[in-house]
């Protein structure tokens, strides 16, 4: 019964790893995240948060300083970045990441 315990709980801890690496890796290339959940968007220029079991995923969209804003701004006019974060720090932890 011990050992089937055991097995039980390396395969959830297996199964968790290849679903973060899979996910911290795409962020890291720019992709969107495969085995996280968007779970809401924010006005600033459409970042996104996505959740993953015990981590979280920001699309952050910041405004891109070569751009001059007109009314005719398209996405050319932001720059897109992906951060994995723990699962309970916010977007400003994950704009800071990106600045430092």
């Amino acid at each position: 019964m011990k050992g089937k315990i055991v097995t039980i709980i390396i395969a959830v801890m297996a199964i968790w790893s290849i679903m973060f690496l899979v996910d911290s890796s795409r962020c890291n290339n720019y992709k969107e995240p495969i085995f996280s959940i968007k779970v809401g968007t924010y006005k600033d220029g459409g970042s996104a948060k996505y959740v993953g079991v015990f981590y979280n995923c920001y699309k952050v969209k910041t405004p891109n300083p070569d751009t001059i804003f007109d009314d005719e701004c398209s996405e050319s006019c932001f720059l897109t970045d992906y951060v994995v974060t723990p699962w309970f720090f916010d977007l400003d932890y994950a704009k800071n990441k990106i600045n430092k």
